[in-house]
């Protein structure tokens, strides 16, 4: 028999809103946020459409403790985190701190009501860290090869990095993978999540 499949918890991390709670306050009062966008030290004069809905007023600081180990995180790996994050917290569950041999945090966490070992990540994402690749690109054609680009350029826009960081950050040691097809991502990426439940995988 197949077993049951809920959903426990939400953390959306949204231009809507970050948090259930202000999410479903403000698609409930129809807000939404679009502007035009620049960015900074890159010519997008070539693009037609500059129209975006942005994440803004985001901080690690006031969802993670220790911060400065996801700085060189890319923003969407950082919205994983911190979307994990509000999920777990909804969820009900208690995030500990992982400590050092000294005592001292180590800025991820652990959940002592799972089994880590039983507790995977799949996330659905269509692109990786742009934020990350297109300086490097920039970088790589401009001095014609690598020797300028940045060395977390490959770790930090590989397709996996927000479901290994999201894994390591709290100590999820199951099944861990991405799936990305264009805009059906989250979607296949929930259903391939109920059947590992479903099968016991």
């Amino acid at each position: 028999m197949l077993k049951r499949v809920v959903v426990t918890g939400l953390g959306p991390v949204s231009s809507i809103g970050l948090g259930k709670d202000t999410f479903w306050k403000n698609v409930k009062e129809g807000k939404g946020y679009f502007r035009n966008v620049d960015f900074p030290d890159i010519d997008i004069e070539q693009y037609k459409s500059r129209i975006c809905s942005p994440i803004e007023d985001f901080s690690l600081s006031d969802y993670i403790e220790r911060p400065k180990k996801l700085r060189r995180a890319g923003r969407a790996t950082q919205f994983t985190i911190v979307g994990t994050y509000l999920a777990l917290k909804d969820a009900g569950f208690t995030l500990q701190p992982m400590l050092r041999d000294n005592g001292e945090g180590s800025g991820t966490y652990f959940t002592a009501e799972i089994d880590s070992l039983r507790c995977g990540v799949i996330i659905g994402q269509s692109m990786d860290n742009a934020d990350i690749m297109l300086p490097s690109h920039i970088r790589f054609f401009k001095h014609r090869g690598p020797k300028k680009m940045n060395p977390i350029t490959l770790p930090q826009s590989n397709s996996n990095v927000g479901a290994s960081t999201a894994a390591e950050w709290f100590s999820f040691k199951g099944t861990n993978l991405t799936i990305a097809t264009a805009c059906s991502s989250a979607t296949h990426a929930i259903g391939m999540a109920a059947l590992n439940i479903q099968h016991g995988i």
